[in-house]
């Protein structure tokens, strides 16, 4: 994700929502290395629940289905 384009997100997300955590990364080079990337704005308490239930929800869909290994999501930011 180029940086303009994250910062647009970012920008977005600050507007219309109370906290937010955004985890992002890039593809894995040749090496196995990945950048990731996390933002997030708010209570740090709050980001802090919202990690963890986002943590849950992945655990029980990995448990329900097994292993994700390429599901793409794409959610609009636009409104």
């Amino acid at each position: 994700m180029k940086n303009a384009e994250r910062d647009r997100i970012d920008e977005k997300l600050a507007k219309n929502n109370l906290c937010y955590v955004l985890v992002t990364c890039d593809e894995s080079t040749v090496d196995g290395n990945m950048q990731v990337r996390m933002s997030s704005q708010g209570d740090t308490a709050l980001a802090s629940l919202l990690l963890q239930g986002a943590l849950e929800i992945i655990e029980d869909k990995d448990q329900e289905d097994g292993p994700v290994v390429n599901s793409n999501k794409v959610v609009s930011l636009e409104q």
